[in-house]
């Protein structure tokens, strides 16, 4: 099954999107909740970690001499290989295609691991329904091992794609 999952990522890329036209000919100003899918493949030390979860955004668009950006909220939930639970929210920003959230991270503790809050940051790229994000979390905690032996989550480094369909609110 890990590997029909490390597949979800490629097979998101391939998908149709919008073109370059139809993303500025169909633009929109205005405030959107998007909601969609996310797959990750994370580097958590020494292992990789597919992940598989939920994205939401809650964004307003504009647009400034031709060119549109949105600031919004963001929020992840996601399950890592099944062993742990990862969970995200902050703030987003991005001009055209490109963007950047910033944010705060928590995985669930796991046999080998202690739970592990952590800063979020995540530059992507984001076309018509698809985003692609290069994310890191990094661990905040002190805490480098507890009684039992445990240590916290290591540093985070993984490739993350989503499909979200946008709701567009108010007219």
């Amino acid at each position: 099954m890990p590997r029909r999952l490390a597949l979800l990522p490629l097979l998101l890329l391939l998908a149709p999107r919008p073109s370059h036209a139809d993303l500025t000919d169909n633009f929109k100003p205005g405030t959107y909740i998007s909601v969609g899918p996310l797959v990750s493949v994370s580097m958590l030390g020494d292992e990789p970690v597919a992940g598989l979860g939920l994205e939401a955004t809650l964004n307003h668009y504009s647009e400034s001499g031709g060119t549109p950006s949105a600031v919004g909220l963001f929020t992840q939930l996601q399950t890592m290989g099944g062993k742990s639970a990862r969970f995200s929210g902050g703030v987003q920003a991005n001009l055209y295609i490109v963007g950047l959230e910033l944010g705060v991270m928590h995985i669930t503790g796991t046999p080998k691991y202690l739970p592990t809050t952590g800063l979020h940051v995540a530059p992507y790229v984001s076309v018509g329904f698809c985003s692609m994000a290069l994310r890191f979390g990094i661990p905040l905690s002190n805490e480098e091992s507890n009684r039992e032996g445990l240590v916290r989550h290591p540093t985070e480094v993984g490739l993350v794609l989503t499909a979200k369909w946008p709701f567009r609110q108010g007219y």
